[in-house]
């Protein structure tokens, strides 16, 4: 039987194939980002290849993306190459991201108050109204995505002493003795 060349590739995420014997050379020919791959073998192995092709999304990318693949069958120097390309627009659904903290200083810092003395917290680090001061701030790769609301749940807690803050002109105390906010 004849060999076919398979050649599978996308723009916006990685593809991935399981090992089915009997392809020609026993080998999958990848480009460096997994984005576009080639493989050959008689027309049942090319199947079964292509029976375990998965596709994975790139890392915050949603949107449409398109299955590029082509089949040929011959050799090009022998005179004798059937092509044949096939696409396939995909729809590459957001999934949301986990919000996490920008800019928190290194975690090997020493953190050390003083008793009984109202001490800025580590995350605020750098000099007060300078341009390398630094609070706490949240970053969400979601933000202001489609069908994704911008609120959050922040929970701080003390274990011993008090955490005061303020925000939009309102006073927060956390007191460990006092058991919630106050």
């Amino acid at each position: 039987t004849a060999d076919f060349t398979v050649t599978i590739g996308v723009e916006h995420g990685t593809l991935s194939l399981d090992y089915v014997p009997g392809l020609k050379d026993n080998q999958y020919v990848w480009n460096a980002d997994h984005t576009e791959v080639s493989f050959a073998g008689d027309i049942d192995v090319c199947r079964q290849v292509l029976d375990t092709l998965k596709y994975t999304g790139h890392k915050d990318y949603n949107g449409t993306d398109t299955v590029k693949v082509t089949i040929s069958e011959g050799l090009e120097a022998d005179g004798f190459n059937t092509g044949q390309e096939f696409t396939q627009t995909i729809t590459v659904s957001p999934v949301p991201d986990a919000p996490g903290f920008k800019d928190l200083p290194d975690a090997g810092q020493v953190f050390s108050p003083r008793e009984d003395t109202a001490t800025q917290l580590i995350f605020n680090y750098g000099t007060p109204g300078i341009p390398d001061w630094r609070s706490l701030s949240i970053v969400d790769p979601d933000a202001g995505d489609a069908g994704y609301a911008d609120t959050y749940d922040l929970t701080l807690s003390v274990t011993h002493g008090t955490l005061s803050a303020a925000y939009g002109g309102k006073n927060i105390t956390l007191a460990s003795d006092l058991g919630g906010v106050k």
